[in-house]
């Protein structure tokens, strides 16, 4: 083997090494960018889960016989959950 020919081989071992750390490299990247955009989108739930919790009516319905006559009246109320506002 040639001097000429022996460099060319090592420059295409060397070069097939640096595009095999290029390629792990990249899928470590995937990986991680995965795992990362994972836990935003958790993030994302609990927050609009804890918003939709505290801004939320709950209903209260009942009937009630009515004070005059023979009837009967429906009752609704709705609470707020709204920190620092409540409206019956």
């Amino acid at each position: 083997m040639t001097p000429a020919e022996w460099h060319s081989t090592l420059f295409q071992c060397i070069g097939t090494i640096v595009s095999l750390l290029a390629l792990i490299a990249s899928i470590i990247a995937v990986i991680l960018t995965y795992k990362n955009l994972s836990e935003m989108k958790k993030q994302l739930n609990e927050q609009q889960k804890q918003y939709f919790e505290q801004n939320r009516g709950n209903l209260i319905f009942y009937v009630q016989k009515s004070t005059i006559g023979t009837t009967h009246d429906l009752i609704i109320k709705d609470t707020f959950n709204k920190t620092g506002y409540r409206h019956h």
